[in-house]
C-alpha cells in the first residue's frame, strides 16, 4: 500500500494506483490538507480537502484497489465511503493516554 497525502499524489491517484504490486492507499487526510494550503476547520477548507479525498477514492474504484483513511474519530463515515481500513489513533495517542496505567499497574 501507499500513502497519499500530498495534493501531487492526488492529482496522479489513478496512475498511481494503476501501479502493478500497489493494492491499496492509505489516504492522510491532515497532510493533504497542509499540502493544499487549506484549513480543514474552516467549510472551504473541508470541502476542499473532501473533493480531493473523493477523487482518491475514485481512483481507487476504477482501479479495484483498496482505500484506507486516517479517521480520527470518524471512522464509520470514511467506512461508508467505501475506505476498507481505518486508523482511528495514533500510536502516539496510545501510549500517551495509556502509559500513566501501564506504568501504575506495575508499582512506578
Amino acid at each position: 500500500a501507499v500513502q497519499i497525502e500530498s495534493i501531487q499524489a492526488v492529482e496522479h491517484a489513478e496512475e498511481i494506483m494503476a501501479v502493478e504490486g500497489v493494492d491499496g492507499c492509505w489516504i492522510g487526510p491532515s497532510d493533504l490538507a497542509a499540502s493544499m494550503g487549506v484549513d480543514p476547520n474552516t467549510p472551504e477548507g473541508l470541502k476542499a480537502r473532501d473533493d480531493a479525498i473523493s477523487r482518491v477514492l475514485e481512483a481507487c474504484r476504477k482501479t479495484r484497489k483498496i482505500s484506507g483513511f486516517a479517521a480520527g474519530l470518524d471512522g464509520r463515515h470514511w467506512i461508508e465511503l467505501g475506505c476498507l481500513f481505518v486508523t482511528v489513533a495514533s500510536d502516539g495517542a496510545y501510549i500517551s493516554a495509556n502509559a500513566p496505567q501501564t506504568m501504575r499497574l506495575h508499582g512506578r
